[in-house]
């Protein structure tokens, strides 16, 4: 079984590469703000394609696959996106549509997973006057600076250290109304969100909430206050800020305050080694994030190190009791599997990244290391316990025309760390992307 298993991972790897076609629409300007130079559309052709597999850990969290990861996976989608003169203003769309097909075992048994996505990312209309812009519909909107993880980015979160640039497209925009006003160096946004529910099954609007920032740019210094308020009461604050050195240094921080914490905890009045269920509740606290790094270039070398703070994250002794109700409900998993297997799912659904406090990211990118050749190496550890995962992209650049790339991922550490419980262990992709059209 397990040499077959091999061979299936060698066959996705080089046979699972599908095809992802993308066609981008792309105005002749960069300035994102003047309609009146929205003259000319850029049209492209991008084909695009990824396959490979992924082999599970031994992570107590998962005896015999019973959360189904996925062992191999294959995706083909359409990426429609652009900016169109409209009315006096412009139409900003990027849709989404593909077909996912996946597949594992699970206690022994093969299982599969195929289903259509659809996404609208962005699909909005916005209108410039003067100093005075509006912006209505959905559209992603980036308020932070940080490479790795922007805890100011309020509308949309756009940043994952596990896939910073997005890759695959699934980053959505937030459904807004947003005026802006631009003075010199200074802008104020004002962003109404409300929570659609496109199901049509409930309520057309579920919440509310409103966005609000203040930019400026004090040269060299880029300086940006943001709020957030919500109907339920839930608010967040804070602030960031980048500066530039020089042509090779940039420095930049991030902090907010939120009022809510989603995170839930382990009940360490119950013990560990036994059934008591609910093990995890909430604590009414806010919580306090912080990114503050930065990136130095030299050559064809960039380099970008960032620390990563939650005081959401457990203390030592809450996770100590969540490793070891972990190992406790897999060991039961031979005798009183009708008990332990949802208790294992209660605690994989409570295992939320980051789970800890203090977390460095570091980024090595080499833009040539040969002819055409460039690679990443992205790493993101956690302090307490040194685990971590790493992600190294070599990709070959052969012109104007196309790309080709493999994406490997690494999770370390053991049963008793962090990163050591996701049920991931090692993956493999290969990707490429072709270009026609000017």
């Amino acid at each position: 079984m397990k040499g077959e298993k091999n061979n299936h991972k060698t066959q996705a790897l080089f046979g699972a590469i599908v095809a992802l076609l993308s066609f981008d629409a792309k105005t002749l300007y960069s300035n994102d703000r003047s309609d009146s130079e929205l003259k000319k559309t850029n049209y492209t052709l991008q084909i695009l394609g990824e396959g490979g597999f992924t082999t599970l850990s031994d992570s107590p969290m998962n005896p015999s696959n019973i959360l189904r990861r996925r062992e191999k996976r294959s995706e083909v989608f359409s990426l429609i996106s652009g900016k169109y003169k409209v009315l006096g203003g412009k139409i900003g769309t990027e849709l989404r549509i593909g077909y996912k097909y996946e597949w594992g075992e699970k206690k022994q048994d093969l299982f599969t997973d195929k289903y259509l996505d659809e996404r609208v990312n962005q699909l909005y209309y916005s209108y410039t006057d003067g100093p005075y812009s509006i912006v209505i519909g959905r559209k992603k909107i980036r308020w932070g600076v940080a490479y790795s993880y922007s805890p100011t980015d309020l509308i949309n979160q756009f940043k994952n250290p596990e896939d910073p640039e997005d890759r695959l497209f699934m980053v959505k925009g937030r459904d807004v109304v947003q005026t802006s006003y631009v003075c010199n160096n200074d802008q104020i946004d004002i962003v109404y969100m409300p929570g659609v529910d496109w199901s049509f099954n409930g309520k057309y609007v579920e919440d509310n909430a409103i966005g609000l920032r203040w930019y400026r740019f004090a040269d060299p210094f880029d300086l940006a206050i943001v709020g957030k308020a919500k109907t339920n009461g839930g608010w967040a604050a804070g602030c960031n800020a980048a500066v530039a050195i020089g042509n090779s240094l940039e420095l930049h921080a991030e902090y907010l305050y939120d009022s809510e914490n989603q995170k839930k905890y382990p009940d360490q009045n119950t013990a560990s080694e036994s059934f008591g269920h609910p093990y995890f509740f909430g604590k009414k606290k806010c919580v306090h994030n912080l990114v503050v790094g930065g990136q130095y270039t030299f050559d064809k070398i960039n380099l970008t190190l960032e620390h990563i703070f939650r005081s959401s994250g457990y203390t030592g002794d809450e996770f100590v009791a969540y490793a070891n109700r972990t190992e406790y409900l897999n060991q039961q998993m031979v005798d009183a599997a009708e008990i332990a297997e949802p208790l294992l799912y209660d605690i994989a659904k409570n295992y939320t990244l980051p789970m800890r406090k203090h977390y460095l990211f570091t980024r090595l990118y080499v833009s040539e290391v040969f002819s055409s050749v460039s690679f990443d190496i992205n790493t993101l550890i956690n302090y307490a316990d040194g685990s971590g995962l790493l992600v190294f992209m070599p990709k070959y650049n052969g012109g104007k025309n196309y790309e080709v790339y493999c994406r490997i991922e690494k999770f370390w550490g053991g049963n008793d760390t962090e990163f050591g419980l996701v049920p991931d262990d090692f993956s493999a992709f290969l990707g490429f992307s072709y270009f026609m059209g000017s």
